[in-house]
């Protein structure tokens, strides 16, 4: 296990445990990777010292290559104490550091609220543009005491934080963190804010932190599924050890519920060094995006005089596994109809079983097609049925007039060169030029 990279805790519990074998198991140095407790009520004297190492040997937090506006909103409550608000402040300050921040569109601008029983915008969206200046400006925040106005940090989160006034990006996923050790003043306020923010494409996640936590209210505020957007630490110390988790589920929730499926020429037209061009960008999307946990989709079908489904989407849940199944896509030759192949894919590749999941159909092609007037009635079926269709022209020439009269306008986003694809920053700026919402 250590050969392959894995790095190994052991945890004795009781009198009669063999230490020597335990240490053996461990990583060194022991006094970091090996444990002992008198006996299991005592495992919880360990939390936060194996929290704390456990963290330290995780990979650093990867960036997240989308982008969103994100605000937390901070109890500030006297329940709270300030050792505990001052751990949160570097909880937030450490999420930071996994995400791009700056003004463009595949960046991150951050604003944070506190609450008691005033709620205050400590600095808006637009208000920092460097990753820097915003960790300085959350480790400056100062703690208060009081009630604890849920309800009202929602409303205000809502109405006024993310605003064109308060630096929102129109168009841009929003993103509301709510981080609490209690029960808000007002139940009734906080479940009807928060239905209201989830109602204008807001994003919840819900963080609860001690013992006296309401993890019914903290049901009530989060999005769906309750599993992907509330979150538990059993003290403010053990907050280190969502953070990873915490940042890899705000970075799915940039791109939300995505059906894509990939329609690829394989006629004697593209030619197998171009085919395996088309797998490749298949690849490159599916190394990036999150896969899975009812976030984004990906299936492929092949076409010549008629269409073929290499594999549906959902078939696989990891973007490892779809990998592995592109690479095993052959080339073979044949004539071409694109339009057989759009009207396949529109009656057999999007399954309606993924309510509000958005579809988008990438075809990859060099557009020459005898039967244009067919593609482009079936186009337009696709796109009446809300099928998203980008096109990727391939090869050195390329029927600009079939790719324009399949691609959803505007062309400057649905329509490519293989050149200018990028595949990750193309794709995303199609997905989340709406709100995210799923």
């Amino acid at each position: 296990a250590k050969k392959k990279g894995i790095e190994l805790f052991s945890i004795g519990i009781g009198s009669s445990v063999n230490t020597i074998e335990l240490k053996g198991v461990a990583n060194d140095p022991d006094s970091m990777f090996y444990f002992s407790v008198h006996n299991f009520k005592a495992l919880q004297s360990i939390e936060s010292r194996l929290a704390s190492e456990t963290c330290q040997n995780l990979d650093p937090i990867i960036g997240c290559k989308a982008g969103a506006d994100i605000i937390f909103l901070v109890d500030n409550s006297g329940s709270v104490g300030s050792s505990n608000f001052n751990t949160t402040l570097m909880f937030i300050s450490n999420i930071v550091n996994g995400l791009n921040i700056g003004k463009e569109k595949d960046k991150f601008q951050l604003g944070v609220l506190t609450f008691h029983t005033p709620v205050k915008a400590e600095f808006n969206l637009d208000e920092y543009q460097d990753k820097q200046d915003i960790q300085k400006a959350i480790m400056e925040i100062t703690y208060e005491g009081g009630g604890t106005n849920t309800g009202g940090a929602i409303k205000y989160l809502h109405t006024t934080a993310f605003s064109r006034t308060s630096g929102h990006r129109p168009g841009y996923p929003m993103i509301g963190i709510l981080i609490t050790d209690g029960y808000s003043s007002n139940k009734a306020e906080t479940r009807k804010e928060a239905m209201n923010a989830r109602l204008k494409g807001i994003k919840m996640f819900s963080i609860g932190i001690g013992n006296a936590i309401d993890t019914t209210e903290l049901e009530s505020v989060a999005s769906e599924p309750k599993s992907q957007f509330v979150f538990t630490a059993a003290s403010f110390k053990l907050l280190k050890s969502i953070e990873s988790l915490l940042l890899s589920k705000t970075c799915e929730a940039c791109w939300g519920k995505t059906d894509i499926v990939f329609l690829l020429e394989d006629s004697c037209h593209i030619g197998e060094t171009n085919f395996n061009k088309m797998l490749q960008m298949v690849v490159n999307l599916a190394e990036e995006v999150p896969i899975g946990n009812g976030n984004i989709q990906i299936g492929v079908n092949t076409f010549k005089c008629t269409a073929k489904s290499e594999f549906v989407l959902g078939k696989y849940k990891t973007g490892n596994d779809i990998i592995k199944a592109v690479q095993r896509i052959k080339y073979t030759g044949g004539k071409v109809s694109i339009g057989k192949a759009i009207e396949y894919t529109r009656k057999n590749s999007f399954p309606e079983n993924r309510s509000k999941a958005r579809k988008l159909m990438i075809i990859l092609t060099n557009g020459s097609d005898k039967a244009l007037s067919k593609t482009l009635g079936e186009a337009q079926k696709a796109r009446n049925s809300n099928i998203k269709i980008m096109v990727i022209g391939i090869g050195d020439y390329t029927h600009q007039d079939c790719l324009q009269g399949m691609a959803t306008v505007p062309h400057d986003k649905y329509i490519f060169s293989q050149d200018s694809f990028d595949p990750l920053r193309n794709i995303r700026d199609v997905l989340i030029q709406r709100k995210c919402s799923a």
